[in-house]
């Protein structure tokens, strides 16, 4: 288990937030999120109870952190007792995730990567679509992943993934009976829509301007999270992301897959264009590429299941 992700667990069971923690540690809250039910996968057990008010230790929780204190705090002596011993120098290579685009596939990549090529330090970043873009352009990371439409002028874009858009239902609403969705389906409901700051905003109006649908827009929301709470009272359907809705566990809540070939999330690698990768940045890139080229087709589109 990584050092890291303890150093998180104890941190959060003293402020009692995850989203606390992950401000302080200017990580995303998905990300954090990830990290302790990743713990949790590999332990075999739940460490924290999650309420209203916050976050508390399961009983389990709190004998992992008495034993967690233990570990970190050998390791921190430990390593400021070799601090003067001289390490081989690593390559370095930075790569940004757009908000949503890593999964339990996608990460499947850095995880190997790391395994397969030791002598890289691999850094990895997350931040809302357009700022994700902005890094790159910025020479802040070395490359990222997005979603189109990107700036041709400014980006290389090389197709990696491609995942369907998902609809939240209530169990409720007719459309739950179904597993897809057209554009004119959703047309007929109350619809929150996701704001311009989403990658799908413009794609999915402009679509629907095309096929000379009218859409019933009621809400337009920044946060997933709000258009849950529509959802949940049964008083709108609501696009998510994939990640969002592979962390659903409400079984009054549907997830649908809008059937519709224009609105679709594709996911590639951007890296600034005319411009050469560092050496690592490169081999980061080439091994993608491998690793996807490797995959049968089937398994280069992302899925969740149907809830």
């Amino acid at each position: 288990m990584d050092i890291r992700y303890m150093k998180y667990f104890l941190q959060i069971c003293k402020a009692g937030s995850i989203h606390r923690v992950a401000k302080e540690s200017y990580i995303s809250q998905q990300g954090l999120s990830r990290i302790i039910a990743a713990m949790e996968s590999e332990l075999g057990f739940s460490l924290l109870h999650r309420s209203r008010s916050g976050v508390t230790p399961t009983l389990q929780g709190e004998v992992f952190y008495k034993y967690a204190r233990r570990i970190v705090s050998e390791y921190e002596a430990m390593h400021e007792e070799l601090g003067l011993i001289m390490e081989p120098v690593h390559e370095q290579v930075s790569v940004v995730y757009a908000y949503g685009v890593l999964s339990q596939l996608t990460m499947q990549i850095p995880n190997a990567f790391r395994i397969d090529h030791p002598e890289i330090d691999l850094l990895i970043g997350e931040y809302p679509y357009f700022s994700a873009e902005r890094m790159v352009q910025d020479e802040k990371f070395d490359l990222g992943f997005a979603y189109l439409p990107i700036d041709r002028e400014r980006f290389d874009f090389t197709p990696v993934f491609k995942a369907p858009w998902p609809l939240l239902v209530h169990k409720d609403n007719p459309l739950s009976k179904k597993s897809t969705v057209t554009c004119a389906e959703v047309a007929q409901q109350n619809l929150v829509l996701m704001s311009e700051s989403f990658k799908g905003h413009f794609t999915f109006l402009n679509r629907c301007r095309q096929l000379g649908i009218t859409l019933n827009v009621i809400a337009t929301i920044n946060d997933l999270s709000e258009s849950y709470k529509w959802v949940q009272d049964n008083e709108a359907v609501a696009f998510s992301t994939f990640q969002a809705c592979s962390q659903i566990n409400d079984p009054d809540i549907c997830t649908l897959v809008l059937d519709d070939e224009v609105c679709v999330a594709n996911i590639g690698i951007i890296c600034r264009r005319r411009e050469p990768l560092s050496p690592a940045a490169q081999t980061f890139y080439d091994y993608t590429v491998d690793y996807v080229d490797d995959l049968p087709p089937e398994k280069r589109e992302i899925r969740w299941p149907r809830t």
